[in-house]
């Protein structure tokens, strides 16, 4: 483990924390999706209509209750907004990274890194997974190939840094002007 990143964490560590992001991303896109299609197709527009049995303590005043609802979903999608604006930039410095490792390493690891990190997370969220197989298969190479790819590009990761790597620094040394 380095310090490269401000605390301890390997460059694995950096690329799955990466992934998580991607995946959340999907879902709060799907989410944002879901609530914006409602607002607009929904009974009546903009979420008015019936909305199911009346719960205790609602109000009597349809209008003011579609209101309400309306207000809360509002609400949602505008703190899913700011959540997918936050995941969205941890998605493009992972591209940005995975565009240095193009220039430092090559196609083949960056290639087989956005497979899993990047891509990968969309397709396990449609059901479809993604594993290292499936990335190793891809990429028409074996599996023992796309994990050794792995292990350099993270190890490369951690040696130079986000900014290095965003940079396609090959080495530290050139990091550092050596």
């Amino acid at each position: 483990m380095s310090k490269t990143f401000g605390c301890r964490m390997s460059g694995t560590e950096w690329f799955e924390r990466s992934r998580r992001s991607v995946l959340r991303l999907c879902a709060v896109q799907r989410e944002l999706d879901a609530l914006t299609e409602s607002e607009e197709t929904g009974p009546g527009g903009a979420g008015h209509g019936d909305s199911g049995p009346r719960q205790k303590n609602a109000t009597s005043d349809p209008v003011s209750a579609a209101a309400l609802a309306h207000d809360g979903v509002v609400a949602r999608i505008a703190e899913l907004t700011r959540q997918r604006d936050g995941l969205e930039a941890a998605r493009l410095a992972l591209c940005r990274v995975i565009d240095g490792m193009r220039l430092a390493l090559g196609d083949g690891y960056a290639d087989v890194m956005a497979a899993y990190y990047l891509y990968g997370p969309e397709l396990a969220y449609t059901g479809r997974g993604c594993t290292w197989q499936d990335v190793a298969d891809r990429a028409g190479v074996s599996l023992r190939t796309a994990m050794r790819r792995r292990s350099v590009a993270s190890d490369w990761l951690e040696d130079v840094g986000v900014s290095g790597a965003m940079a396609g620094i090959f080495t530290k040394g050139d990091r550092d002007g050596k």
